[in-house]
């Protein structure tokens, strides 16, 4: 499956196209806009398959070799070609400056405290 017939699928699903019957899917594609996708029903559009004749593991490894990342709703688990990592971070008033640069800062001292551990 190429990227290509991913992202052609997507558009279909998009423009309201279901040739297929549809269950609400735990695993998801997520396009290069951000927004998810049912996995295994792009993939079935992509390569002109009811998703009853194909397991959700070949769809998961097909949009891995395709380059898009997936998740799995009911774990929070995400996964891409390159092995992405990631943790959580609350941020306050400095996300206005670190998102558009793409970094995250901390301080080094609380206001209420000399030291913050940072691990």
């Amino acid at each position: 499956m190429q990227r290509t017939e991913v992202l052609a699928a997507i558009e279909r699903y998009k423009d309201g196209e279901r040739p297929y019957k549809f269950v609400s899917p735990n695993w998801h594609l997520v396009g290069e806009e951000g927004a998810a996708y049912p996995l295994k029903y792009v993939y079935a559009m992509a390569i002109e398959l009811d998703p009853l004749r194909t397991h959700t593991d070949v769809a998961k490894l097909a949009a891995i070799r395709a380059g898009f990342e997936i998740n799995n709703v009911s774990k929070i688990y995400v996964r891409s070609s390159i092995g992405t990592s990631f943790w959580w971070v609350n941020q306050k008033q400095t996300h206005r400056a670190e998102y558009p640069g793409g970094y995250i800062w901390s301080p080094k001292t609380k206001k209420i405290s000399p030291l913050m551990r940072v691990t």
